[in-house]
């Protein structure tokens, strides 16, 4: 299923995805963060993996919602840096 053309399509799915990775990436430690913040994190991994899996399949559309949300969720760890 696409939401606008195969190439559109890849092009937000990237974007997403690259964003949530960017985000996630800037934690270095996510073992040392709270409780509210770890659930956040290990969230926004599994729905960036499970993004990555979309793709993977050619479904676009989930791919692309399922991106989004984790770079919606991994937004509270751009420019975070953990003790």
């Amino acid at each position: 299923m696409s939401i606008g053309g195969e190439s559109a399509d890849r092009t937000i799915v990237e974007k997403a995805l690259g964003r949530a990775q960017t985000n996630l990436g800037q934690v270095a430690h996510p073992e040392n963060l709270g409780s509210d913040d770890r659930a956040a994190y290990n969230q926004a991994l599994s729905l960036l993996t499970a993004a990555q899996q979309a793709e993977k399949q050619g479904d676009y559309l989930a791919a692309s919602s399922l991106a989004q949300k984790a770079a919606i969720l991994s937004d509270r760890f751009n420019g975070y840096a953990t003790p």
